[in-house]
Parts: C-alpha cells; sequence; structure tokens
C-alpha cells in the first residue's frame, strides 16, 4: 500500500474564534445516494443540531473488505460521490474497491490461469468507468472496469512494460505511460481502446507519466531528466513545462487538473523542501504547510471552484488539509470535524465540485480507513 504521510499550514486565531473550515452547505438529502453496483444497507448519518458550534464536516468511515480492522485507502471521488481505491480482504490480498451511499464492493481482479492477488482503482468518471491496475499471469496490467466487468487495456509492444493508468475523463479517454522498447517510459492515451502514445516532452528526457486528463483533452504530468523530475501540462502536440515559484524551486510531482486546466501537486521549494503547489496557468503557487513539524505539503486533488486538498506535516503528525484559490489559506481539516469523532484525517486524496472529499485517516477502531468529509 503506499506510504502514510502528511503536510499542512496552519494559521493561528484569536482566542474565542474558530478556525476557518470553508465548507459549502448541502442537503443532508444529497449525502448518501443508493449505489448502482453494490448492495447494503447504507450509513446513518448523524442528525443536524442547532448547537452554536458545529462540525463543519461529516466523517464517512469508507470500511474495509475484510471485518473492519483491514486498511482501506480511497484514490478518487466521482462527481456523483461514488469513491475507488485499494482496500484489504479477509484473505490478506489487496483488491481495487467501489464505494457509494455506504456501501463498499470488491472489483476483483482478472484471473487467467492463475490465482492473481492484487488489483488497485486509481480513477472513475461520470459514467461510472474506472481505470487502474491489476495482476494476471503475466504480470502487472492496465485494467479497465465499466458495468460489463474488467478488461485489459493494449500495451505498446507485447514483451515492453504495461505501463500504467492514472486518469480517465468523461469521454472515457485514459492517460498514464507505457514502456519503449529502449526501456523508456512515455505518456500514453487509450481512446476507445486503443493506444496512443504521445511520447516524452523533449529528446532530453528519461521518462514522460500522464497523470491526469481533463475533459478538454489536456494530459498532465512530469517527465524526468537525469535526477530532476519537472511538471508538464500537455495539449494538442504542445508541451509546457510549469514554471518556478517566485523565490525559487519547481513543480516536479503531478496530481490532478480540472476543466481550467489548473493544476496541483508537489514542487521543491526554495529552500529545498518538498511543497504543495497550485498552479493557474501562469503563476505557481506554494500552499504552504502547518506549522510545528517538518517544512513539508503535498497537494492532491483540486476542482473547479479551485479547492485544493492533500495533507501536511505538522506539531502531531501528518495532517489532512484544504487550501482555496479564493482565500490562499491553508486549513487542517482535522479542526473541521467533531473533536469527539475518534478520527484523526492523516491525507485528502480528491474533493470533487459538491465539496465532497476523500482521503485516509486513522479511524476511532485504530484502522487506517478511507473516509469520505461531507459538508453540512
Amino acid at each position: 500500500m503506499p506510504a502514510l504521510v502528511k503536510t499542512a499550514v496552519k494559521t493561528a486565531e484569536p482566542a474565542g474564534v474558530p478556525r476557518p473550515c470553508p465548507a459549502a452547505l448541502l442537503p443532508l438529502a444529497l449525502v448518501l445516494g443508493g449505489s448502482d453496483l453494490a448492495a447494503g444497507p447504507a450509513v446513518a448519518m448523524p442528525p443536524l443540531t442547532d448547537a452554536p458550534e458545529r462540525p463543519f464536516y461529516f466523517v464517512v468511515d469508507l470500511g474495509d473488505l475484510a471485518d473492519g480492522s483491514a486498511t482501506s485507502v480511497p484514490h478518487a471521488i466521482s462527481e456523483d460521490n461514488a469513491v475507488v481505491g485499494a482496500a484489504v480482504d479477509m484473505t490478506g490480498a489487496t483488491h481495487a474497491f467501489y464505494w457509494k451511499g455506504g456501501q463498499m464492493r470488491d472489483l476483483g481482479v482478472l484471473r487467467l490461469m492463475g490465482e492473481p492477488i492484487y488489483s488497485q482503482a486509481e480513477d472513475i468518471n461520470e459514467a461510472g468507468q474506472i481505470v487502474g491496475t491489476t495482476y494476471t499471469d503475466a504480470g502487472p496490467a492496465v485494467a479497465l472496469w465499466d458495468k460489463s466487468g474488467i478488461s485489459l487495456l493494449p500495451a505498446l509492444e507485447p514483451d515492453a512494460d504495461p505501463g500504467q493508468a492514472h486518469s480517465i475523463n468523461a469521454r472515457g479517454d485514459i492517460t498514464g505511460y507505457v514502456g519503449r522498447p529502449d526501456r523508456k517510459e512515455s505518456v500514453a492515451l487509450w481512446q476507445g481502446g486503443r493506444l496512443v502514445e504521445i511520447g516524452l516532452p523533449g529528446p532530453q528526457f528519461d521518462t514522460a507519466h500522464g497523470m491526469v486528463i481533463n475533459d478538454a483533452g489536456q494530459i498532465a504530468g512530469q517527465a524526468a531528466l537525469h535526477d530532476e523530475v519537472r511538471a508538464f501540462r500537455y495539449e494538442a502536440g504542445v508541451w509546457t513545462l510549469l514554471p518556478g515559484f517566485s523565490g525559487g524551486g519547481y513543480a516536479s510531482l503531478v496530481n490532478d487538473m480540472n476543466r481550467l486546466g489548473e493544476i496541483v501537486g508537489k514542487g521543491i521549494g526554495d529552500s529545498g523542501t518538498d511543497r504543495g503547489f497550485f498552479w493557474d496557468g501562469a503563476v505557481l503557487h506554494d500552499i504552504g504547510d502547518l506549522p510545528g513539524g517538518k517544512d513539508m505539503s503535498h497537494a492532491f486533488g483540486l476542482n473547479d471552484r479551485g479547492e485544493v486538498v492533500g495533507y501536511s506535516a505538522a506539531g502531531d503528525g501528518n495532517a489532512a488539509v484544504l487550501w482555496t484559490r479564493a482565500d490562499r489559506r491553508l486549513v487542517d481539516l482535522n479542526d473541521c470535524i467533531d473533536p469527539d469523532s475518534g478520527w484523526h484525517l492523516v491525507l485528502a486524496k480528491d474533493i470533487n465540485d459538491n465539496g465532497w472529499i476523500t482521503g485516509y485517516g486513522i479511524a476511532p477502531n485504530g484502522a487506517t480507513h478511507g473516509f469520505v468529509l461531507i459538508p453540512e
């Protein structure tokens, strides 16, 4: 499973003034809709009260595929509030999952002749198509789940690295990377089941990975040049390397991009430390970090309103955070939930346009579980 880390920046508030948690308001009737892919009872949500001080988010435990004490890690949330990721099942295997309306479903693996035990879902679109990785007899393969089941996407060459799929847009276009015969890894685009090799930003680069594709067909990712990694955006044959921070340093890893072409990820700041960034198409913004811990943050998810989620190092360990284009303030999401919930939110992975946030943390029973934060 991925390593658990987090980072964030806090702003001191005057005594008696609640910390700002800019959550949008949604009717509670929208909180947990039914799932078309899984069966089971929906999670009962606590009622709203008239207490003067209320948490801004309800925390919903995604659970796992085992007995509740295993691990689950979400990777993406769709606009209709479905979550995908990877979770441990009763046998100890890690499988891709689909969660919606309080119900988690095991997406399984593609078994050929043997008994592969691993799969992972990376992204989901509005049509319910899911992309990720499954292991087969021949090793890892790029997988697509839809209502007809699971299928494999083609590799560049039969004996080459099949690569990985990281993102799918509303049209069903998929990006990731594939291995080349010369062992270089290059940006890939799957359209209608066909593979198109996008390539590298230039001959000087050794590898390039497409990490996200938006509905406009723009691809963002990162390319490696010796020991340096640079973030890029690609559109219609044009490669754009993201600029540096105003005080020095540069964008390196890309995690998400919205319909406007804005990008979030992790950069190397002017002090040489890892810093989360938001790129508005012209300026690279440092999202900062929370006080008291290691100087480090990372931005993972972004919606069309310019709301960014990720993690930051803090005094008591890593914390899930929220940063917005509007006020450029980094907020510890642990300050935005009921303090008696028993949760510690470690990392926020994605946010949709409804303001729903998914990530993982330490649940009240001590397990590492995925969560969904639902605005009041």
